[in-house]
Formats: C-alpha cells, structure tokens, sequence
C-alpha cells in the first residue's frame, strides 16, 4: 500500500481487511485524479469531537473542488464489517471494533495522497501528538501546512454529539470530549509554531 517510509508511525491494516482496504483506497486516488500540485497545500482540521469540523469541511470544500478529503470516520462508515456490525451490536459495540482499523486505512490513503502532491484537506481533531512529527514529515514533502483550529466549550460539543448520535447514528465517548480539549491545550502552541498559517474559527 506504501511505496516509500511511513511519514509518521502508525498500525498497519489487519491481513483479513487489506483487499477490502486497498479497494477503498484505489477508489479515493482514483477521484483524486492524476494531476499532481506543483506547490501542494496540506490543511489539517483541529478540534474536540462534536465542535462543528465536518459541516465546516463541507461548507469549505463545497467552494473548491481542488482538495481531496481523508476522514476516517467515512472510512469506517464505509467497511462491511461496520455497518453490519452497526445491525448487528449497535453503533457503539460498532466504533469500538472498527475505529482503529478504519484509522490504519485512513493513514495508508493520507500517505498515498502526500507521496502523489495532491492537495489535502484532513478532517481529524489534531489531538494525536504524532501529528506534530506528521506535519513536519508533510512539509519535507514540499508541502505548505494551514491549521484550521474550530473553537468550541465543552458544554456545546456535548450537545451536538448526543444530537448526532441520535439523528444520523454516529457514535461518539463522551468522555472524549473533555479528554480531548485537554490535549489540544496542550498541543495548539506547538502546532502554532509549526505550521505556515494558523486559522481560529469560532462557533
């Protein structure tokens, strides 16, 4: 799946889920198109669960088509064994089987995509400390790094995720939440003074 060193280390996808995930990831280069960027743009998305990243991903990528998107949450939306899993044990038995396989694919497809310079737009919440080595490894691949930080409290990503669960069946720990705001207070003035541009956006 990989032709060159990892960019930062992750798991590699489980044998019995590879042929299904090199279809996954074959489809995504395959609509990302052949046309390399000469001056390749890397935006990584950051925020605690449920503070708005996706319906800002989509409200921003609806206004460029020059992006390809890695969200490993529509990775694992998309597994078999997801979403009989989904049938079969419910959402949460479900996210707790499939997120770090789907987190593996999503590493294998972001890889492939900064080893063809296409332009990125990375919808993760930025609260893995491997991603300050990810972005410093994005940018020896002559990439230009953006930040785009989602402001929000607690209070109101907890509402928004017991909103989402009930209404489209994504499953979220709510103790992620507090968990992962923590992380990002410690990690945002690394990441400040890591990447090229730095954008805070309240909700």
């Amino acid at each position: 799946m990989i032709n060159s060193a990892k960019l930062i280390d992750f798991e590699d996808v489980p044998q019995d889920l590879r042929g299904e995930a090199q279809t996954l990831i074959a489809a995504a280069l395959s609509e990302a198109g052949k046309q390399k960027s000469h001056e390749p743009l890397f935006i990584h998305m950051c925020g605690i669960p449920g503070s708005g990243k996706t319906t800002y991903t989509q409200r921003f990528l609806s206004n460029t088509g020059s992006f390809n998107l890695v969200q490993f949450d529509s990775v694992m939306e998309s597994l078999t064994g997801y979403q009989q899993d989904c049938k079969n044990h419910g959402i949460e038995e479900a996210f707790l089987r499939w997120e770090l396989p789907a987190r593996a694919i999503g590493y294998h497809l972001l890889q492939n995509l900064v080893e063809g310079k296409r332009n990125i737009f990375f919808d993760h919440s930025a609260t893995n400390r491997k991603h300050l080595d990810l972005i410093k490894s994005v940018k020896k691949h002559g990439y230009q790094v953006e930040m785009h930080f989602i402001e929000c409290s607690v209070k109101e990503a907890t509402k928004r995720v017991n909103a989402r669960q009930a209404t489209i069946q994504r499953h979220t720990p709510l103790g992620l939440i507090s968990e992962r705001k923590q992380l990002l207070e410690e990690l945002l003035p690394h990441y400040e003074g890591l990447v090229d541009k730095f954008l805070r956006v309240p909700t």
